[in-house]
């Protein structure tokens, strides 16, 4: 399916629902979908199949982390580029995200013009 000409597909997944809300509005001119912990986001991931994750690392059900091992094991959704949003206030969290799987990192709080940079980046460098 050629999506080339659709608004880019973009599935948040965080447990602070203030932070979604916040995304949400920051991010419009991308069709957004949301999840509220890492199991929900491995479901829509598979299901959805969207052109880029934003994943939180601490949340509540099922960790950032463990969702993205199952993400990057399924053969649908292992080439999807996942951004880490983390508020993790350690030196290794980049590095640990980058060996489970992350594409890219972002720390919070985190300025949008950031966040928009990285992930513009991420969607030229992994077209879906």
């Amino acid at each position: 399916m050629d999506r080339s000409f659709d608004k880019k597909r973009i599935l948040i997944v965080d447990d602070n629902h203030e932070l979604l809300d916040i995304l949400q509005q920051g991010l419009k001119n991308y069709t957004l979908m949301v999840a509220e912990d890492g199991k929900e986001a491995v479901e829509q991931a598979f299901t959805l199949q969207p052109d880029l994750i934003l994943m939180d690392v601490m949340m509540p059900e099922m960790d950032g982390p463990a969702a993205i091992r199952l993400i990057r094991q399924n053969p649908k959704t292992w080439s999807i580029p996942i951004l880490a949003i983390s508020a993790g206030i350690t030196t290794s969290v980049p590095e640990e995200c980058a060996r489970i799987g992350c594409d890219d990192y972002v720390a919070k709080p985190f300025s949008f013009m950031k966040l928009r940079s990285r992930i513009e980046r991420l969607l030229l460098l992994h077209p879906r």
